[in-house]
């Protein structure tokens, strides 16, 4: 009898569905049209559809965007928009000089005032779902996973600097603990597997 109510929990139980996005800024926008696509046809917010969301690089900014902000994928159009593309490419100083490079070529500055003009200073703990992005931390040379349920505090746009710090283009990213960071896709550029792992201990 207890094998057959176990078994008759594990059937009702409703399965997680995790939704996760690889890095690339190409493969962010064409995940955005193709996602677009399944809420028009669906008639649902693709945040309606997932109980949990995760990413890597850009994806992982996607991420942040649905989970964090509860928008569709027609107002994320908005934030992969030209002028915001130019924004978060303002050049460094070293890279303007173009000798002796040994600096990113981006300063991040312009990236982050983008981020900030949609997150504005909410915490990763005030997403409307769970939501995680994958992260490099280069001290202790190991992947580190922010998330709005182990890392509440750390503020979103912190999150999406510090998930999108690609090596050569972009400074690495001090988050509020002081842990310096970089973009998570030198180790795991599709970070499904650990989003799976992830929701099941959720």
């Amino acid at each position: 009898m207890r094998r057959f109510f176990n078994s008759f929990i594990q059937i009702k139980r409703k399965p997680k569905l995790v939704l996760s996005f690889d890095g690339g800024g190409v493969r962010a926008i064409a995940s955005i049209v193709f996602l677009k696509q399944l809420e028009i046809a669906s008639g649902k917010k693709i945040f309606d559809v997932f109980d949990f969301f995760i990413g890597t690089s850009a994806g992982g900014i996607n991420a942040l965007n649905i989970a964090g902000r509860g928008v569709s994928c027609f107002d994320l159009e908005e934030f992969w928009s030209k002028e915001n593309l130019s924004k978060t490419m303002s050049k460094s100083f070293w890279d303007n000089a173009s000798f002796l490079q040994t600096k990113p070529k981006y300063d991040g500055e312009g990236k982050r005032e983008v981020f900030f003009d949609y997150f504005k200073d909410k915490s990763l703990g005030e997403s409307k779902k769970p939501v995680a992005v994958l992260t490099y931390d280069v001290e202790n040379r190991r992947p580190r996973l922010l998330s709005s349920y182990d890392s509440p505090g750390i503020k979103m746009v912190s999150a999406a600097s510090a998930t999108s710090a690609a090596p050569i283009y972009y400074p690495t990213h001090e988050i509020d603990d002081g842990t310096w960071l970089i973009d998570g896709g030198i180790v795991a550029n599709n970070p499904s597997l650990i989003g799976y792992s992830e929701a099941k201990k959720m």
